[in-house]
């Protein structure tokens, strides 16, 4: 019967892989979730607002023009 210890030798290796593959993924997800950022297309909350945005009256400026803005006004 060493062919039957080899087989139940290798399906607790099997078994023993799939746990440990079950058990690292939910680690990574409860990490991942742990450290995560919110989307960053969300609507800023409190008095923060978006450098970035459609329809912005800043759009007839050219970049160097926002750049001297931004260098000149901090905004």
């Amino acid at each position: 019967m060493p062919a039957m210890k080899e087989l139940v030798g290798r399906f607790l290796f099997f078994l023993l892989f799939v746990v440990l593959l079950v058990v690292v993924t939910a680690a990574y997800q409860w990490l991942h979730s742990l450290f995560s950022f919110g989307s960053p297309y969300d609507m800023p909350s409190g008095d923060a607002v978006k450098v970035f945005h459609s329809g912005s009256t800043l759009e007839q400026y050219s970049i160097p023009d926002r750049l001297i803005w931004f260098f000149r006004y901090g905004e």
